[in-house]
């Protein structure tokens, strides 16, 4: 491969946990990479099934992989850090015991993050079942669409100073990458890359899977969360609404706006462009130059405060006040990332 360039270790931290199943096709997706400068770091978070077995076997097949061990089952976010605290690589990527890396996937990954001069970059990927069929091509929207949901996908590669100076909030098990990307990524430069380089399976037994059927996120974790980032950002109690109505699942999201409605409306209402740019501007701090053109806010305030009177003075029911609000999140969503390309 002539890249024109040296090419950089590349650490791989792989948290396992009784992923016996397809823990072999991750570690071949490992091995397979066109570009040869890498180390595996697998950190086995107690396995109770052949995880550590298989792992071992893989080991003496090829020196550059390294097996570390949790004494205690830790969960996700403790597992990773572990594995970046002493990741030695230029860069830094993790994967799961149940995705595959395509073959370019670091080739293609490291190549855009250089010649772009980037921080960061995230791809599209392919969305598995748990046979291997391809159930659809996943796009990523840009990191200015944090501010609404979580955008970065499991295919991404990263500067080591992210992921070693910056650690997961253990507290923060299943949302530990969402808070992780919008602590960090709005201050660095970043990259998206169209192509899709990993394949990432939804089955029964996979975390994705597991929160789906526990009933999405607890509004006790989500709400830790936004305390923190609170701490970082400033963030003001709209934007708070901006970000947990785009987390909860629809029936708590649901639930969720009718308990908050009359504080939502009156804020929105009552925002002007002077204290929304000061509270919301923190967020892209150095990512987008001109906050200026962000948004029309005679065009919003206007729109907002018609259709809201029509549902007041004709006192429709309480589902078209959800309609109204999930309308201005969308709107202000749309005039944001049209108002800052």
């Amino acid at each position: 491969m002539q890249t024109g360039y040296t090419t950089p270790l590349i650490s791989i931290i792989l948290p396992v946990y009784n992923g016996e199943e397809f823990l072999a096709q991750a570690l071949d997706g490992c091995l397979n990479q066109t570009i040869e400068n890498w180390e595996l770091i697998i950190v086995n978070d107690c396995s109770t099934d052949k995880s550590l077995d298989i792992a071992t076997k893989y080991q003496k097949l090829d020196n550059r992989i390294k097996i570390i061990q949790n004494e205690i089952n830790q969960k996700l976010p403790y597992t990773l850090n572990a594995g970046f605290a002493i990741a030695k690589g230029e860069y830094v990527t993790w994967t799961s015991d149940d995705n595959v890396m395509k073959r370019n996937y670091l080739e293609v990954l490291l190549d855009s993050i250089i010649k772009t001069e980037s921080d960061f970059v995230f791809s599209s990927y392919d969305v598995m079942d748990q046979d291997n069929t391809l159930i659809k091509k996943q796009s990523v929207g840009a990191v200015r669409e944090l501010l609404f949901q979580n955008i970065i996908g499991p295919s991404f590669l990263g500067k080591a100073s992210l992921f070693k100076d910056n650690y997961y909030d253990v507290d923060l098990f299943r949302i530990e990458d969402y808070e992780f990307w919008l602590s960090n990524l709005t201050r660095l430069k970043c990259c998206r890359v169209e192509e899709s380089v990993y394949q990432y399976r939804v089955h029964g037994a996979s975390l994705t899977a597991e929160i789906s059927t526990s009933g999405g996120f607890k509004h006790d974790l989500m709400d830790s969360m936004f305390i923190k980032l609170q701490q970082s950002f400033k963030y003001n109690e709209i934007t708070k609404r901006f970000l947990v109505l785009n987390q909860l699942n629809k029936k708590e999201a649901s639930d969720y706006f009718f308990k908050n409605y009359k504080v939502i409306i009156n804020g929105i209402l009552s925002i002007d462009q002077n204290n929304f740019l000061h509270n919301v501007n923190p967020v892209f701090d150095a990512h987008v130059k001109h906050y200026v053109k962000l948004l029309d806010f005679l065009e919003i305030s206007k729109s907002l405060k018609v259709s809201f009177n029509i549902v007041r003075k004709y006192q429709v029911s309480g589902s078209s006040l959800l309609w109204l609000f999930l309308y201005s999140l969308k709107r202000i969503k749309r005039l944001i990332i049209k108002n800052t390309q």
